[in-house]
């Protein structure tokens, strides 16, 4: 029995060092080496977790961060209108109201509480504007060196394989964004061992792409090109607005409109525009330029140049000293009025607006049916109406107006009798084909402050529309 308990422990032992030797063999095999494997504090995790991090710059414009973006959707007030800014198309409607008036003070407030989203992905609560204060401290200075790379960009998905040195647990894991494969890097730890499957594609600022195929490949492409575009980290809106203007959009513009005048002139902080407000500017194709005013006709010229994904007017017209030099182009602004360029030469500022329709889609409205018999007047004043219809560029943001009902009087006086009763004002044009209303600054009726469209009318319901920036369309219904 002894014999047979010790031959047992001899087999068992031998076993045990069998399934030792095959593990062994297994991890030689499946585990991956250190140099070829990401690895906790290694220059390549460092460079990936910089490239997969959160870009809080591109929301500037509201939080005034680059360390952090505010969670959309959001609400905020911008020159006394509300928006509600659902996605990044909606930073330029935020921007063409900054736009709209150059000797305005432009205000934005944010409608708090808010989530802010940081460099790593983690989220606050937000509760009001101081708290937003202490955040933004933190952060670095405009334009300030920080560990995001925003030039270098990973097309997803990716996997990895994983071996833990402890559990001994092998798997694979795919990331299908900067967020997922952000924080797997964030929760390395030292008994991890990474091995990226390659090949790797990764997008570069300028638009190319480079495909990699082992890790020393993807540090050197992003380290070479980590600092190889302008971050934009900043809180001037303005000053990216032509960074993808070409010299061939330019022409365009300068072929497409004539009787340019420099409405802005800008010299040294001082504003000369009035020097040149009898002047219109013709730019011709051949390079010339003719200044006209009352009393002379002035011949110039000017010539285009790019360098740097950037494009400059030089322009020589003599006697205009303020206008002649050269310039960078800033901004191209195409509206449904009229086209503005501008020009920037350090702090100096010139902007020419030519009122001309460009080649931009033009947004019909709605064809109005009014009923004659029916008077828009008398319907109004009579009953209470609901707002049961709020529609901007297709989407309903009807919660924003809180549910107020709206009472008209003869005297074109109107309330609104939500949770903040607030008064204002209203009046109907001749042919009852458009009502104007103006609730003041204070939200949220301030919103239905717009010269309306009556699209239809009938005892029991009046449909408006208003067509405002950039052709955004929108609809109003007002139901008794």
């Amino acid at each position: 029995m002894k014999k047979t308990n010790g031959f047992i422990s001899i087999l068992l032992l031998t076993v045990l060092m069998l399934i030792s030797s095959c593990r062994q063999e297994e991890y030689a095999y499946v585990g991956t080496p250190p140099e070829q494997s990401l690895s906790l504090g290694s220059t390549v995790v460092s460079l990936l977790q910089g490239t997969t991090s959160n870009d809080g710059s591109l929301d500037n414009l509201i939080d005034q961060a680059s360390c952090f973006s505010v969670q959309l959707p959001v609400s905020v007030i911008v020159n006394g209108t509300q928006i509600l800014v659902e996605d990044q198309k909606d930073y330029e409607v935020i921007e063409l109201i900054f736009d709209e008036y150059e000797d305005d003070e432009d205000t934005l407030e944010i409608i708090f509480p808010i989530t802010i989203i940081m460099y790593d992905f983690s989220t606050n609560v937000v509760l009001n504007a101081e708290e937003l204060s202490v955040f933004r401290d933190g952060c670095p200075e405009e334009n300030e060196a920080d560990d995001d790379i925003e030039c270098v960009d990973i097309l997803y998905p990716i996997t990895a394989s994983i071996f833990n040195s402890n559990s001994e647990i092998i798997d694979t894991i795919s990331f299908m964004d900067d967020m997922s494969f952000n924080s797997f890097l964030n929760n390395l730890t030292d008994d991890d061992f990474v091995s990226l499957n390659f090949p790797i594609t990764l997008l570069l600022h300028d638009g190319t792409s480079v495909e990699v195929n082992n890790l020393v490949a993807l540090e050197n492409v992003i380290e070479e090109n980590k600092d190889a575009c302008d971050e934009d980290d900043d809180n001037d809106f303005n000053d990216d607005d032509c960074i993808d203007c070409t010299t061939t959009e330019f022409l365009e513009v300068w072929a497409e409109c004539s009787n340019w005048e420099a409405h802005l002139v800008e010299i040294d902080g001082e504003s000369r525009a009035l020097e040149y407000s009898s002047y219109v500017f013709t730019f011709h194709q051949d390079g010339s330029v003719l200044a006209v005013s009352d009393t002379e006709t002035i011949v110039g010229t000017w010539v285009s140049s790019s360098a740097n994904d950037k494009v400059f007017i030089t322009i020589t017209v003599p006697g205009l000293d303020d206008i002649n030099g050269l310039w960078e182009l800033q901004e191209i602004k195409r509206t449904l009025l009229d086209t503005d360029v501008r020009l920037i030469a350090g702090e100096n500022k010139v902007h020419f607006r030519s009122i001309c329709l460009p080649d931009i889609p033009v947004i019909d409205p709605i064809d109005p049916i009014v009923d004659p018999v029916i008077d828009i007047v008398e319907s109004l004043t009579t009953g209470v109406w609901g707002v049961s219809n709020y529609l901007v560029d297709g989407v309903n943001e009807l919660p924003l107006l809180g549910g107020n009902v709206l009472t008209f009087d003869e005297d074109g006086g109107v309330v609104g009798s939500g949770l903040l009763p607030l008064s204002g004002t209203w009046v109907v044009n001749e042919d009852n084909t458009e009502m104007t209303l103006d609730f003041g600054l204070l939200p949220p009726l301030n919103l239905l402050n717009a010269d309306w469209e009556v699209v239809s009318v009938s005892e029991t319901q009046i449909e408006l529309q208003h067509v405002g920036l950039a052709g955004i369309i929108t609809s109003l219904v007002l139901t008794q």
